[in-house]
């Protein structure tokens, strides 16, 4: 679905080749050509990724991004949530089947585990170790001379807008570029935050947004933040896709958190919003 600068894709997944295959005709069901693949670890076997490509060519699903969730700082801790570089790698040597060059990590950090906090994350020197981290990545990805985004989120390295602009302008280098994702900014307890943290993230970062993901945020009576699917939480879809738009270059936005039954429905949230964004 392709609005005007804006190309509306879904997060596809799901064990091979059947859980795949029925997530990619979903998404084609649904109305949309594009797509981010995201693989479970146990299916990153050379036959496995070819297959994988072209279950989505099949559907007629153009992949903008491919799944890698590693933490930079230490690539060979599959814990921290199950990928690592190896797996970055072997994705690197089959983009041309997978159909994409750009691939979407964490910032990671000091912990173990992605969803850890260390206060160390929120250092100058940790920006450093990033930039050298972030370089190596990319070392794996000459030979299909591959892009990194980096997915923010609160608890990491690239925890606010301010720390990603330091850090690109640190990096200074083009194929380092973000995942816009407003909701991964806000902390726990602090909900109320998120307008402001979008249109800074924005004011800051426009031009090095790489892809967007178009999810949602809510707060449950424990103060703890959730990420449910478009729709179901208390994001102000009008202003972030008009931001979107104001970009005024082309850009995929990704939905996600919805399973393959969500897919047309969150679609459809989507236009709708979109027609009141505009």
């Amino acid at each position: 679905m392709v609005l005007e600068n804006v190309r509306v894709g879904l997060m596809v997944g799901g064990a091979m080749p059947e859980a795949l295959r029925a997530a990619a005709e979903a998404a084609r069901a649904a109305g949309v050509r594009h797509c981010q693949l995201m693989l479970r670890v146990s299916d990153l076997t050379p036959d496995a990724l070819r297959s994988a490509g072209d279950i989505l060519n099949r559907a007629g699903l153009e992949n903008v991004a491919t799944s890698c969730y590693l933490n930079p700082l230490d690539p060979n801790n599959g814990a921290f949530m199950g990928y690592d570089g190896a797996a970055l790698a072997s994705m690197a040597q089959h983009a041309d089947a997978l159909g994409a060059r750009a691939f979407t990590t964490w910032s990671g950090g000091y912990g173990r585990v992605w969803s850890d906090a260390d206060e160390r994350n929120a250092s100058a020197e940790a920006l450093h170790v990033l930039v050298q981290a972030a370089r190596s990545l990319l070392a794996l990805l000459d030979q299909c001379e591959g892009q990194i985004l980096f997915e923010p989120f609160h608890r990491h390295i690239l925890g606010s807008p301010e720390r990603c602009r330091a850090f690109f302008d640190l990096a200074n280098e083009p194929r380092l570029q973000l995942v816009m994702d407003p909701p991964n900014f806000v902390p726990d307890g602090q909900i109320d935050s998120l307008p402001t943290l979008m249109n800074r993230a924005f004011d800051l970062l426009g031009d090095r947004v790489g892809l967007a993901h178009l999810k949602d945020i809510s707060q449950g009576p424990d103060r703890r933040v959730g990420y449910p699917g478009p729709g179901d939480g208390v994001m102000d879809y009008p202003v972030y896709l008009r931001r979107l738009r104001n970009l005024n270059r082309p850009v995929d936005a990704i939905i996600e958190h919805v399973s393959p039954d969500e897919y047309a429905k969150a679609v459809a949230f989507v236009r709708e919003q979109w027609e009141q964004a505009t």
